[in-house]
């Protein structure tokens, strides 16, 4: 005889062994997936050609967004330049899908709205870069969860930009869905990637979940996991 709580707990374990047995891009990368998609705000930015960028230029398609500036020392030019590496690779990887736009929000608008075009298009022709007033800079990277901060000018004139380094991924309805911290590895960028896309906002664990132990596995049980997770309707087979 299985005692009922043995039962679960069975068909727990066996629900945690699938998730495990998964193969998960995600390892190979420091990623941090959002429990409920963050919407982006409304916000009026410049872009590097000149033509607006709002909260409209972030949907409809896929957005790897990041925040830096132009006089950056280290830290945006190794990103942008493993994002040019990210692109190459889900064009080779993932044929056939749009590409997603990659997004450089320059915090340092005295000095990046005069370089940016240049700045931009030395690691790859379809980046955007967008700058503008610092009200409106701040409202994004609020949004996206990330900082900067001017340092004090030196006798010369010249200063850093500390800043966060974490890319976010906006979905095609404008939507934080995810954030990965360099660096990055191209393959597993761009597969992510492509799983995001694939799975549109729902957490990716709720999917690989299979339960064993559906008689004890409710609708309102499942619906309390799903709000959870920030997905409304979980399927009978995900695990609680």
């Amino acid at each position: 005889m299985i005692f009922p709580a043995f039962a679960r707990m069975r068909g727990l374990f066996f629900c945690f062994a699938v998730a495990l047995a998964a193969p998960s891009t995600a390892q190979a990368l420091d990623l941090h997936r959002e429990r409920k998609p963050v919407a982006m705000p409304a916000f009026q930015l410049e872009a590097h050609s000149g033509a607006p960028f709002g909260v409209k230029q972030l949907r409809d398609r896929w957005s790897l967004v990041l925040i830096g500036y132009t006089y950056c020392p280290d830290i945006c030019p190794m990103a942008l330049a493993e994002l040019n590496d990210v692109l190459a690779s889900f064009t080779a990887r993932h044929p056939g899908l749009p590409l997603p736009q990659i997004v450089f929000v320059g915090v340092d608008p005295e000095r990046d709205r005069e370089i940016l075009p240049s700045y931009v298009a030395s690691f790859h022709p379809a980046m955007v870069g967008v700058t503008g007033r610092p009200a409106e800079i701040d409202k994004l990277v609020a949004a996206i969860r990330g900082f900067y901060k001017l340092d004090p000018k030196d006798a010369d004139g010249n200063y850093l930009v500390q800043h966060s380094a974490s890319i976010s991924v906006i979905d095609d309805t404008g939507h934080m869905v995810a954030r990965v911290n360099p660096p990055l590895d191209p393959d597993a960028t761009a597969d992510l990637i492509r799983t995001l896309m694939h799975e549109g906002s729902a957490p990716r664990w709720s999917l690989r979940m299979i339960c064993f132990d559906r008689p004890r596995c409710g609708r309102s049980e499942r619906n309390r996991c799903g709000r959870r997770a920030g997905v409304p309707n979980m399927p009978a087979w995900s695990c609680c």
